[in-house]
């Protein structure tokens, strides 16, 4: 494919915010191949605002899913509207290639699965041991079909909104946390469901190790569900720990994140973030795909434990979540001393 036939690129992207931005080396290399292409993302209003602020993206459409196939033929009539060169479905979907089909854009890019292969002019086969890799060199693949995967990976992207990091310095200093205080970030939720979830009371715990240690304070920050399991830990830990559950956008969190000095978390989109933001980052994994989902960054370790039945990828354990509570405080700790002896714990 010519870089000079090339003048408008569509990415339709992923659902959720781990995915997100695990797709963003994949559209680095996309920019530097096309440098003067005008590169516009569609992405669900829950992801958009961390592509706003991605130097690789020119423009971002939301998309609305509320209206059913009325949004979605308006989203296509949009496109076709646009004359896009380049479409690239980053979801495995049915419904991101028939968008970009129905858009009428005339190069289609993605894989060959879930009975998609006709809507695409540029069919990536699914080799089956990219389905047992990490999902970013999972999507990284695609770019066979745009002149060849390159052997080095960029990094993952995740930039910091200049009013955000207002925002965020205003609630820091509302909080009554001094400047340079350690941020010690806990993450008790996980947005898939419970099975990914470590029990409250041992996140609390390896909370008050950390505040001993680096004599800082523990913010928690996530949505409205999951205020409550981060009240458990602050009533636990006591008044060196700030919920800020349901107070900090999507957004902002890249602002909260890139000022902790470790994060500790289940599997979730906060996990990924820090690993874009090269934050120490402590990963605990049950029923999801270490494996596939392990936050890529080397300035990160995962905990967990063997179990016959995991990775399950299930929402809700049916038997004693056994590869949640086989991971002890100890695990955790240990993990923590031998990866950052610097922190002292």
């Amino acid at each position: 494919m010519s870089v000079q036939t090339v003048n408008k690129i569509v990415l339709k992207c992923v659902n959720w915010v781990g995915d997100t931005i695990l797709t963003t080396p994949t559209i680095r290399v996309i920019r530097r191949r096309f440098p003067a292409a005008r590169i516009t993302a569609i992405a669900r209003p829950g992801v958009a605002a961390l592509l706003r602020t991605n130097p690789d993206i020119d423009e971002v459409w939301q998309e609305d899913r509320r209206g059913g196939w009325g949004s979605a033929l308006q989203l296509a009539r949009r496109l076709r509207a646009e004359r896009f060169d380049l479409g690239v479905a980053f979801p495995n979907s049915f419904a991101a290639a028939l968008l970009l089909r129905l858009g009428r854009v005339q190069r289609r890019v993605g894989y060959a699965r879930d009975g998609r292969a006709l809507l695409l002019t540029d069919r990536v086969r699914v080799r089956p041991a990219l389905l047992r890799d990490h999902e970013v060199r999972y999507h990284f693949h695609l770019l066979s079909a745009l002149g060849g995967v390159p052997e080095s990976l960029p990094p993952l992207v995740l930039e910091e909104d200049a009013q955000a990091r207002e925002r965020m310095d205003r609630l820091i200093e509302a909080e009554g946390i001094a400047p340079n205080t350690p941020l010690i970030g806990v993450n008790p939720g996980a947005f898939y469901g419970s099975a990914k979830r470590w029990p409250p009371q041992r996140f609390a715990e390896i909370a008050r190790r950390l505040i001993e240690a680096t004599g800082g304070v523990v913010v928690l920050a996530g949505s409205q569900a999951e205020h409550s399991a981060a009240q458990e830990i602050c009533d636990v830990v006591g008044d060196k720990a700030h919920n800020l559950s349901s107070r900090v956008p999507l957004i902002d969190l890249v602002s909260l994140i890139r000022r902790m000095t470790i994060l500790v978390t289940n599997d979730s989109g906060p996990m990924h973030m820090a690993a874009a933001l090269n934050v120490r980052t402590v990963a605990i994994f049950g029923a999801t795909d270490w494996v596939k989902t392990a936050p890529w960054s080397e300035n990160a370790v995962v905990v967990r434990r063997e179990t016959a039945c995991a990775p399950c990828l299930l929402r809700q354990c049916p038997i004693d979540h056994r590869c949640m509570e086989r991971v002890s405080v100890a695990d955790v700790l240990e993990a923590i001393q031998r990866r950052w002896p610097e922190l002292g714990v």
